[in-house]
């Protein structure tokens, strides 16, 4: 990777994939919370930990780009 001209972008790519991990867990624990109190709620958190979700899977498209 040191010969890589994208190395910064691969750093920081992987740096937030770690970072919205946390985010999507987080997300997840916060709609198992609601769950039985409030259905809105428990699916509003759960669309929320499904768009990083995706998030994520863009991210490690980019990375696999940015390695070639």
């Amino acid at each position: 990777m040191k010969n890589n001209p994208n190395v910064d972008r691969l750093k920081l790519a992987r740096r937030q994939i770690n970072r919205l991990k946390t985010m999507s867990r987080n997300l997840t624990d916060m709609s198992i919370d609601w769950d039985g109190l409030d259905g809105g709620m428990e699916a509003d958190f759960e669309a929320l930990a499904s768009t990083v979700e995706a998030q994520i899977k863009t991210h490690n498209e980019m990375i696999d780009e940015w390695r070639q």
